[in-house]
């Protein structure tokens, strides 16, 4: 039996189910609420993360900072790993 099991589904023990899914709230999958979700993410994706991106600061101290923080954790797990 497990033989044409082997043969047929790949798997000894026969056919086995597999589902995937999101663990999403009920109320964000309810279709009257379809239009609130939609304002939200185009809310968020279209307007806050473009006036993030915009409005954050890039000054060359800034830039400097940022290159070696960077080069200083690369170094240390540069030490680290090897």
């Amino acid at each position: 039996m497990s033989r044409t099991n082997y043969e047929m589904y790949g798997h000894p023990d026969g056919k086995q189910e597999f589902s995937q899914g999101i663990a999403l709230p009920a109320w964000v999958v309810e279709s009257q609420n379809t239009w609130w979700v939609m304002g939200v993410y185009a809310l968020v994706l279209g307007v806050a993360l473009p006036f993030l991106v915009v409005s954050f600061p890039f000054s060359p101290d800034l830039l400097r900072l940022w290159k070696l923080t960077i080069l200083l954790n690369l170094g240390s797990m540069v030490v680290w790993y090897s």
